[in-house]
């Protein structure tokens, strides 16, 4: 039976056995609530806020918002701030999202106060951004300060910090603070990249536990420090909540956004938002889920680095043989190769996210939006237009009849856009 004939035809059994099961954080209310606020929010706006404040009331830290663009995410953030009592709010945003914060932000809330970083303004008086984060910290006037993810995510780069002393078969590596030699070979003789390793990992020694690597100043264009270590180190307590936009941006292991959002969403009680939580694989939601509620990933035999394991459990692989042959035996082996597939099952969503998500389609707002209706009308193609649109036409089989019909048709529409 296809899945939504079967979903309408037991409908209300499912209802009534997931009623059985499952016991609602927040139960709907018809009351209305506009948080103080200059505009009115729809009513799945307000439920939603609710909600969302009733999950942080039941201990969780890190939920999410998955709602489709025109939803009013942004507008549902600033309700929930406000019906919480935060009183500074910190926004990490993409670059082009920044100004669009500030105006909704200032069209429900006018009274508030409100800084972004970067400031072009600031910057033309040559004040860093940390000069500015550090004067907001200084003040403490903003309701909200709203900082872009490329602003944030910076910081000086590092290298490896180690002691190297000759020996019989070559140099060895040792901790620079307390001498304790390093293995430089797996188990199996093979020589690892223990720098690269050290980089990769940020690694302490085993023995003293001090750090492996150091901070580079006087490097071009990066050489600038990190907000979000600032605002870990010196503002601890200073921003009650944190919202993370466009939170499926950050889902890969060591991207340095990534690793701002793991540092600061156990901060302070955050919000993640996106409309787009997975892009269709498994591995898509594994980080994030990581960083903002890793006692449930623990709690289910997940670690750090074992993303395949949560792939095997929640998404597909497709194995892939290779046929070739051995130069020197001449004769065919293979070689499989087992790499992902998109897919996502629904028990991800029931053991890790159906507690802390809100969803939200723009069908959900169908009472409160005017009737859309939708046809086709036919125009006239422009006469400048129509000798090309004519020439193209007559050149389809051309197109069809080349040896490799996508290259040529690449080529030809990168010449007419030059």
């Amino acid at each position: 039976m296809d899945i939504q004939v079967f979903m309408k035809k037991f409908a209300a059994q499912l209802e009534e056995k997931v009623s059985k099961i499952l016991t609602p954080l927040y139960q709907l209310r018809e009351d209305e609530d506009d948080f103080g606020s200059q505009a009115k929010p729809y009513s799945v706006q307000r439920e939603a806020v609710r909600a969302l404040t009733a999950a942080y009331k039941a201990g969780i830290k890190s939920p999410f918002i998955v709602g489709e663009m025109g939803c009013g995410k942004t507008l549902i953030s600033t309700w929930l701030v406000r019906n919480m009592k935060a009183k500074r709010v910190l926004v990490i945003c993409p670059p082009h999202l920044v100004s669009q914060w500030q105006d909704e932000i200032g069209k429900v809330y006018p009274d508030l106060r409100v800084a972004v970083i970067p400031d072009e303004r600031l910057k033309n008086k040559g004040l860093s951004d940390l000069a500015a984060l550090q004067e907001i910290h200084r003040k403490g006037e903003a309701g909200f300060v709203i900082i872009s993810r490329e602003a944030i995510k910076t910081r000086l780069p590092i290298e490896a910090a180690l002691y190297q002393r000759p020996g019989l078969f070559g140099p060895t590596l040792h901790c620079p603070h307390c001498f304790m030699k390093l293995e430089t070979e797996e188990e199996d003789g093979v020589p690892i990249d223990v720098k690269g390793e050290i980089l990769r990992s940020r690694g302490k020694c085993e023995g003293c536990g001090s750090p492996l690597y150091k901070e580079v100043r006087g490097r071009m264009a990066i050489d600038r420090p990190s907000l979000a270590r600032y605002i870990k180190r010196k503002m601890r307590g200073f921003f009650r909540h944190i919202i993370f936009d466009e939170v499926h941006e950050y889902k890969a292991e060591d991207t340095a956004q990534g690793a701002v959002h793991g540092m600061l969403a156990r901060f302070a009680p955050s919000l993640n938002m996106t409309g787009t939580l997975s892009g269709g694989k498994a591995s898509d939601i594994f980080y994030l889920l990581f960083r903002t509620c890793p006692a449930d990933m623990i709690r289910e035999g997940f670690q750090y680095n074992s993303v395949q394991q949560f792939v095997e459990r929640f998404g597909a692989f497709e194995e892939v043989q290779r046929l070739y042959e051995d130069p020197k035996t001449g004769r065919t082996r293979s070689k499989t190769e087992k790499r992902e597939r998109p897919g996502l099952s629904p028990l991800a969503v029931g053991t890790f996210l159906i507690n802390k998500t809100i969803f939200l389609r723009l069908s959900d707002f169908a009472e409160a939006l005017p009737v859309f209706m939708e046809q086709p009308i036919a125009c006239k193609l422009h006469p400048k237009l129509e000798p090309g649109y004519r020439a193209l036409q007559r050149s389809k089989e051309v197109f069809r009849s080349a040896k490799d019909p996508m290259k040529v048709l690449s080529s030809t529409v990168h010449a007419m856009l030059a």
